[in-house]
Order: C-alpha cells, then structure tokens, then sequence
C-alpha cells in the first residue's frame, strides 16, 4: 500500500477523501450498514463494562494524537466517571447517555459515540403516536435560548423570540447539559452543531412529550403557551435535494455568489457540472467580485473544492496540508510498520494551478466561512487563506485548523452503539495556528435568525 495514497496525500489535487456525510453525519462516519437498535433493550453490567473499557481503548488505538485537545487527568477522568457509574443494568438508551459523556471531553468532532440511525428510529416512534419539540432554535453564549424558525408549529412565537423553559426546565439549564453529551472540536463548535440537532438530542436525552410547555419572554412579562409535539422531523439530508445544499447565482452589483454547504462526494459530478456552468456565467457577465458560502459546510470529500473550485481561482501553487500524524492500524499498515505505532511525515508537493483555464476568474475571491465550517471545508479554507487564493470573511469556523480524519468504527457488541476516532491529524499549509480555528481575514456580524443579513454586511464591505 502506498502511504500517502492512503493518507489521501498522493497527488494533491486529489484530496483527501474523509468518510463523512451530511446533516447528522456530518462530522460523523456513514454507518450505511448499521443496525436499527432496541434502544430499551436491556444490557448486563458486565457487557457495559466490555463496551465501556472497549470505547476507552479503541480510542487510544486509534488516535494519533489523544490528547491534543484535552489534558490526559481530564480525559482519564471521563472514562473513569463512565467505568465507576456501572452498577447495574441499564438500556442502551440510558448506556448512550452515559458512554456520551466523554464526547465533549474528547475535544474532537471526529471522535465520540452515537446512536446509530437516531433519526430512523425516532421516525419509528413518530409513527406510534411518540411527538419531538416542534420548533427550530438557537442560542447565545450564555445559553440563552431563541426561536429561529416555527416548523409550521403554529406556535404564535415570533423569530428571535426568547424561550425561558421548556416543561418546567429553565433553557440555559437544558442547553447546558445537552452539551455535556455533544462531540466538537470546542465550546462553539458543540453549540452550534447542537442548534442543528435540537430535536433530535432532545429526544434523545429528554425523551418525547405529546406537548411542550413552553415560557417565553414577551416585553418585560413572562408569559406561557402550550404546544403540541411535533409528528414529523426536519428533512434529513438524505431527504434534500442538489438544490437544497448548492446554488449560485449573480447578486447586485453583478457580485458572483455560489453558495456549497456540503462537500459529500454523492454530489461529486452535479457540483463539478454546476461549478463549470457558474463559471462561464460569471465569465460571460464579466463579474469582478465573488463570494463562496461555506458558512454551512460540515465537510465531506475535498475532491469537490479542489476539482470544482480551485481550478477556477487559484493562482499559485498550493497544498492544503503540510504535515500529517497518523496511527497504523491493520488497514493501513504498509510492509514492515508496527500496527499501533504513531508515525509523521511532511508533504512538500504543491499542486500547480490551471492558468490556461478558459473560465479562471481573475476577479476578487471572497470565501465565506463560519462556525459550521468544518473538516474538508476547513482544508478548502486554509488553503485559499496560506495561498492567499481568496479573502475570508465571516466569522471564525467551529473546527481547528488542524483537523483529523479518516474516521474509523470502535465496535462495541454489548450495546451496538458506534463508537469512533479518527487515525490522522493534519497541520494547515504554512504550519503553524494548528489549534485555532480558522480566523477570517473580515470580520463579519453573524445573524443566526437571518444568514441573509450576513451577506448583506458583506456586501456593503465590498462596496466600500
């Protein structure tokens, strides 16, 4: 096996192919073979400590790097905090709201554990008469908790309206625990993933309710209403159409925009037809300016950037990894390595650009980003920024700049959850900032009830 073929290093231009999806899977493998599990199925304490001490190992023997984001008490203690709260059978609902701990622990949102086919499995319950919190929201810093959309709820509830509780719960005290069980790279990143799965993490954790109490702040007066459960889920990405996640159109001002919020490599041949056609648009109509949204790109495979974007507006040679760490392992062990070792090494070859590009844009780049923006649009974004191939604008992604991959499963047989961590770690281009986000070049205010306003402030700055 060639090494950096596997590693998704050999020929630049190629990318590296993560096993990542959309929507829930987003930062998550695709367990396309997963069993839908009973979650009230009962578990003995022995096979909960088989999966508990299995989880912990499998994550250091899969790991390059287990504690580049956590300190080695820290991690040990959640470990331990799950190992020691085993005293007696629990159901493999109750064994994911333990084992889930960690997840926040861990520092990466390419390692944790899931309920497998969460979604399908509420969809079951839906079906049998179970209802799920019917409306979209989002939060502040502080864990304030605010209405974004109604979910056709009929709720009466106004965007940006606050929510105080829900049956009886103060939200900030909610949204504080529902992130002791959310995987991210830190803070913001669990947050703003948690927006997204607010439904479904609710059920998870909170179970279902046929109606929802809900106190909201009206003026200065705290008021209360009642609103049934909802029957149905947010679509799933799999429900989404090519429309749903890519577009590109010309803004006033003949401003280019192409919004992309997934780079799944299902998409591959739509996205590369529909980034040729963009471009010999924005050719024909001489636009100067132009606006890539990541804002919402969780990742996926970096051959769509690389094929379907790149050779559109680079400029210079690139990369958009300077050096890497990775765990062998029995699938990726090359003649002569240890499986278990840790091993590093440098990649020093650039790709070179397509200047004889017929449709290469020679205006100005600007590429939008976010606190969504992670994994394989994290590469996309430290590439264009070490390259200098566009201006990044917007607020700073949820992810680090260097992030890990490759994902690979930790089975665990005793409850059938999925466990994971990823084998790789990656430093950005030029190498250093590994353990930051990725910070835009513009400052953009961020709207979470109205991303459309954020494009507006962006295109006031480009007017300047």
């Amino acid at each position: 096996m060639n090494r950096v073929k596997y590693l998704g290093l050999k020929n630049l231009g190629m990318g590296i192919t993560l096993s990542l999806t959309a929507a829930f899977a987003l930062t998550t493998p695709a367990f396309s073979d997963a069993k839908v599990l009973d979650l009230e199925k009962i578990v003995s304490v022995e096979k909960l400590l088989s999966d508990a001490k299995t989880f912990r190992n499998g994550y250091f023997e899969l790991h390059p790097a287990p504690y580049h984001n956590v300190s080695a008490e820290k991690l040990a203690a959640a470990f331990d905090h799950i190992e020691a709260s085993i005293q007696e059978p629990m159901t493999v609902l109750e064994a994911w709201r333990l084992f889930s701990t960690v997840n926040p622990v861990m520092g990466d949102a390419h390692a944790g554990i899931i309920i497998p086919k969460r979604s399908t499995i509420i969809k079951e319950r839906l079906k049998n008469g179970e209802r799920v919190f019917p409306l979209s929201v989002y939060f502040n810093n502080s864990n304030r908790l605010y209405v974004k959309l109604d979910n056709q709820a009929n709720s009466g509830l106004s965007k940006d309206t606050e929510i105080l509780a829900i049956n009886g719960r103060k939200t900030d005290d909610l949204v504080s625990e529902m992130l002791l069980h959310m995987r991210g790279d830190n803070v913001t990143h669990q947050r703003v993933l948690l927006e997204r799965w607010f439904t479904t993490e609710y059920w998870a954790l909170f179970g279902s309710s046929a109606q929802f109490k809900i106190a909201y702040a009206d003026g200065n007066e705290v008021k209360e209403k009642t609103l049934p459960g909802q029957d149905t889920l947010p679509k799933l990405s799999s429900e989404k159409s090519f429309e749903d996640f890519f577009e590109y159109k010309i803004l006033d001002n003949n401003i280019g925009y192409v919004r992309v919020d997934t780079f799944s490599k299902a998409h591959q041949a739509a996205f590369l037809a529909m980034t040729e056609k963009a471009f010999t648009e924005f050719k024909e109509k001489t636009v100067q300016n132009l606006i890539i949204d990541i804002r919402e790109n969780g990742g996926g495979s970096n051959n769509l950037w690389q094929k379907g974007i790149l050779p559109y507006i680079a400029d210079k040679p690139y990369r958009h990894v300077s050096s890497y760490k990775y765990r062998v392992t029995e699938k990726n062990a090359d003649p002569g390595e240890v499986v278990g070792e840790i091993l590093s090494g440098v990649y020093n070859e650039m790709a070179q650009p397509d200047l004889d590009n017929p449709l290469f844009f020679n205006g100005e780049t600007y590429l939008f980003i976010g606190n969504m923006t992670y994994s394989s649009s994290i590469h996309f974004a430290i590439t264009a920024q070490d390259y200098e191939l566009a201006t990044l604008v917007g607020q700073p992604s949820g992810g680090r700049a260097g992030t890990t991959g490759n994902i690979t499963d930790i089975i665990l047989d005793g409850t059938g959850l999925d466990a994971f961590a990823p084998v790789i770690l990656f430093s950005r281009p030029k190498g250093d900032a590994n353990s930051s986000p990725v910070q835009p070049d513009i400052l953009i205010n961020h709207h979470p009830d109205n991303p459309e306003k954020d494009i507006q402030e962006l295109l006031q700055q480009i007017g300047k």
